[in-house]
């Protein structure tokens, strides 16, 4: 039932099988038609078409692309990058491509054409260009089971490693391409682009590459993920953007790439991050972004707060993998800076009518995460685990409530006493400052208590602390917990956690002396205070 072909006439058959067809050294096909009046003449029309050999096919493809520019169809442009979809699935096609910057160019020039039709096929080259497919993981038993029944076992090309494709992408990069992707997901991505599992795949594996985050924001691919999250998308394209938009967040100040309110609608998407069914990077990422956001200000500490992030940070902090339960327990350092946050962790101060946190409906307590933090602060496998729990807790004891929470966790005295007297310098000054706060705002048993034991030795002790010589070498925990800062800079924080732990234990001492539970304080020799 299909529509009638003539049958072509005996001349043209003729013309075609007299037609000489030769194959150069390069794999081309070359047709040579003869002159019927004279045959010393031949006219030859070369024709470059799909050769036998990968080497022909990436030599002549970029012969034959190039054209591009002159062409005016859209048409015509679609059913050519249409082509080289398919023949960048050639690794030797790839760097063929890549190989030419002008042709690198006018590829990122068809972006900007807006033609809708050309988009899909675009993407699907760049993702190709950059091996932006997620790979499909053969099981080491199967792989056995292939090879014992002799089947036919797919073997990864050279040039698609790992170092040829970090070296395209970064050429790739430099040449433009995070203004291509801003063209194609800002015009293009109401189209079907931007449910195109490709290009979601390209700018999260471009996002990878450290060095390659600026010149994403640069470009303005902050602006254009955050579409990608909210509309336009799929769920899993959605995840993918949220990923790479943790990148930058993790990488940039947010108040630089996200500027004015738009950083507090980056909060949604990477909460999606840390749903359980996502994998262990998406949650580690999504982690570690909202610990800058919550850095910033109570506006985005509320925005955490508001969208029922909360919950979802503290599944974290209960998981065996140590850097997921790190990163929750440092968002969590941050969002105690927040008073609502200290009244859900079971503060009893009242929150302000003039604080938006006042609006919240589930200030409920929460006395697992007090005790679950002081009992993280003995962990000394994990100096970061126990960097962030303290530095939680001392920043929530102004809070009578939460002083009281961490008497009632098992060991807490043996625990601070151990901080107090670390090498690292940071972690006893967070030791310090937690009890200066429970000496100031605690109740005045609990001063008693430490004057009837040996917590007062330690408070003078730390009241004592001398200041570091140029020639005394840092701690080895002090140095491992600033990892990349040169020791000047190092040194000059470690003099300042000295400074500020003796300023802490002067603080409780003369709180204890106001109780009349210890002397007057003199000076000495230095002019410092001392009991």
């Amino acid at each position: 039932m299909g529509i009638y072909q003539p049958a072509p006439e005996v001349d043209e058959v003729a013309a075609v099988r007299g037609a000489g067809a030769k194959i150069s050294e390069t794999g081309e096909v070359i047709v040579e038609e003869e002159a019927e009046e004279d045959e010393d003449e031949e006219v030859t029309e070369k024709k470059t078409v799909s050769a036998g050999s990968k080497k022909s096919s990436a030599e002549s493809t970029t012969l034959s692309v190039s054209q591009l520019h002159v062409l005016k169809d859209p048409e015509t442009v679609r059913w050519a990058i249409e082509g080289l979809a398919y023949l960048s699935l050639n690794a030797e096609v790839k760097e063929e491509i890549v190989g030419d910057p002008e042709f690198v160019c006018l590829l990122f020039h068809v972006a900007a054409l807006d033609l809708k039709e050309s988009a899909f096929p675009l993407a699907s080259v760049l993702a190709q260009l950059t091996n932006s497919f997620p790979k499909n993981q053969i099981e080491p038993e199967m792989l056995e089971l292939a090879k014992f029944s002799k089947q036919h076992i797919p073997e990864e090309h050279p040039l698609d490693s790992a170092t040829h494709v970090t070296e395209r992408r970064r050429r790739l990069v430099n040449a433009g391409l995070s203004v291509t992707l801003y063209n194609l997901t800002m015009r293009l991505a109401a189209g079907p682009v931007g449910g195109q599992h490709g290009l979601r795949e390209l700018i999260a594996r471009i996002a990878e590459e450290i060095p390659n985050r600026g010149k994403l924001i640069q470009a303005g691919a902050g602006k254009a993920l955050l579409d990608l999250t909210l509309k336009s998308n799929t769920d899993t394209g959605k995840l993918f953007a949220a990923q790479s938009l943790a990148r930058l967040t993790i990488t940039a100040d947010p108040r630089v790439s996200f500027p004015g309110q738009r950083s507090l609608e980056l909060v949604r998407p990477l909460l999606k991050l840390l749903a359980i069914d996502c994998d262990g990077l998406q949650n580690f990422e999504g982690l570690l972004a909202l610990t800058n956001l919550a850095s910033l200000d109570n506006l985005h500490r509320h925005r955490i707060m508001a969208e029922r992030g909360v919950p979802s940070i503290d599944h974290y902090l209960f998981e065996d993998h140590p850097m997921l339960r790190r990163a929750a327990a440092e968002c969590v350092a941050n969002m105690a800076q927040y008073h609502p946050f200290v009244v859900a962790c079971g503060g009893q101060l009242p929150v302000d009518d003039t604080d938006l946190g006042a609006k919240l409906p589930f200030l409920s307590s929460s006395t697992e995460r007090v005790k679950l933090l002081v009992l993280y602060c003995c962990e000394f496998e994990d100096l970061f685990l126990v960097r962030a729990s303290i530095g939680a807790l001392a920043t929530m004891s102004y809070d009578p409530g939460v002083i009281k929470l961490i008497t009632k966790a098992s060991s807490w005295f043996e625990t601070i006493q151990t901080l107090a007297g670390h090498d690292a310098c940071c972690l006893q000054h967070r030791a310090a400052h937690l009890l200066r706060n429970m000496a100031l705002y605690g109740e005045q048993s609990l001063c008693e208590y430490f004057c009837r034991s040996n917590m007062l030795e330690v408070i003078l002790s730390l009241s004592q602390l001398p200041d570091i010589s140029p020639s005394e070498p840092l701690p080895t925990d002090t140095v491992s917990l600033h990892p990349g800062v040169p020791e000047e800079q190092l040194r000059q924080i470690t003099q300042t956690d000295r400074k500020k732990t003796r300023d802490c234990a002067l603080e409780a001492l003369r709180k204890l002396q106001e109780y009349g539970l210890v002397e007057r304080l003199g000076t000495d020799g230095s002019g410092r205070e001392k009991a």
